[in-house]
């Protein structure tokens, strides 16, 4: 209705506008009065409104500027003619209005759309936690559009009487859901499923996969610092092992590295004897814990670790990583092999909060090769030093 009105008083003021130039100017030029007008509605109503202004605007010049004046002279084949090349021409040129219009139009809404895209990256792309920034970019979103509502959800959501709902997807996979209000005009249907549909699904695949590649990077860092960490304990122990230092300072120093490094709550050394399994050196995650006497004593046919280590010559785990519980402490056995010969094992208990890692087992053989080079020097210190007390004592040295 508005734009009838708008129409009717272009026209009006056209017709009013020529009145005023009769005389002035030839009456077959004053169409080209009525053809502006034409542009006019057009561009601003649509090429319906348009085309029904034309063909007013027709009748009302043949009315009002052809003579005979104040009648319509259509049934002479010539006006017809004139009228409808006139009708044709303003209907030309207001089909390049409205196509100018929509034009103008699309450009401005991809504009729009580019500047919302935009924002949403920075919102979905710079988040470390996706769903936190959803709510923000569905308000963003939504101004945007000019609508009520507009959620974006990493769920799969069920539409219903007042909304609408669009599965955003990549390839097989639901990446989430947009909500839109229902009953939306076409023009608007249409822009949400060509342009802002499309668009989201990119942003949230984006988002998706750098959310992975942190993760990735956060696991690398930290297999980085613990291989740091890892290395630097074992300098530490092959510092003291090259210094020549007694072994049980080695033994220490190993039993304290390993429970620190891989966060056990308690760690052991023990040495294999013909009669028993003799306890070497302990350390504990808490310094108050009482730790079992130096030289005590295990039977060996115990059911322990250490009689699973001595019997297979293996890392053992106790429970095995299948049978263990929720909940439930693990322990760690790895054997020290010197020279072939098992000379005894390393221990580690843990809690039952410590998560299990495949790698304890390798990361604790790491440094039961230290041990086994610090056994390996003090027998052959002890050796020499057995041979070499004849020799004193014959004055050879």
């Amino acid at each position: 209705m508005a734009g009838i009105g708008i129409s009717a008083l272009i026209v009006a003021a056209e017709t009013l506008l020529a009145f005023l130039l009769q005389g002035l100017v030839p009456a077959s030029s004053m169409n080209v009065i009525y053809v502006l007008g034409v542009l006019v509605v057009s561009y601003a109503c649509g090429l319906v409104l348009g085309t029904v202004t034309a063909v007013a605007s027709g009748l009302i010049y043949d009315y009002f500027l052809l003579p005979p004046f104040g009648v319509f002279t259509l049934a002479d084949r010539w006006a017809w003619a004139t009228l409808l090349i006139f009708v044709i021409t303003a209907v030309l040129a207001g089909g390049v209005a409205a196509l100018l219009r929509s034009l103008v139009i699309e450009a401005d809404e991809r504009r729009r759309d580019a500047v919302v895209d935009a924002r949403m990256a920075r919102l979905l792309l710079r988040t470390e936690h996706l769903r936190e920034a959803l709510p923000l970019a569905s308000r963003q979103l939504a101004r945007t559009l000019g609508l009520p509502f507009a959620t974006i959800e990493t769920d799969a959501v069920e539409g219903d009487e007042r909304r609408d709902a669009l599965p955003l997807m990549e390839g097989a996979n639901r990446l989430g859901t947009l909500t839109v209000p229902t009953g939306l005009p076409e023009i608007m249907t249409r822009r949400v499923h060509e342009r802002v549909v499309p668009s989201l699904e990119a942003l949230l695949h984006a988002a998706h996969e750098r959310v992975a590649i942190n993760q990735a990077l956060e696991v690398s860092r930290e297999e980085l610092r613990r291989f740091a960490a890892e290395q630097a304990a074992l300098r530490r122990v092959a510092t003291l092992v090259a210094s020549g230092v007694p072994p049980v300072e080695i033994f220490n120093a190993v039993a304290a590295e390993v429970g620190k490094l891989l966060g056990a709550d308690r760690t052991v050394l023990e040495r294999y004897t013909p009669e028993a399994v003799v306890l070497v050196c302990s350390w504990a995650k808490d310094a108050s814990r009482r730790l079992p006497a130096m030289a005590s004593r295990r039977p060996l046919d115990d059911s322990g670790i250490w009689g699973m280590v001595m019997a297979s010559g293996q890392p053992m785990r106790m429970p095995a990583g299948e049978e263990r519980k929720p909940g439930e402490p693990f322990t760690v056995g790895v054997p020290i092999i010197v020279e072939a010969r098992l000379w005894g094992v390393m221990i580690a208990y843990f809690g039952a909060e410590k998560s299990v890692e495949e790698s304890v087992e390798e990361r604790m053989v790491d440094f039961t090769e230290l041990l086994v080079t610090a056994v390996s020097n003090a027998q052959a210190r002890d050796e020499l030093a057995a041979s070499r007390g004849p020799m004193v004592r014959h004055g050879i040295d």
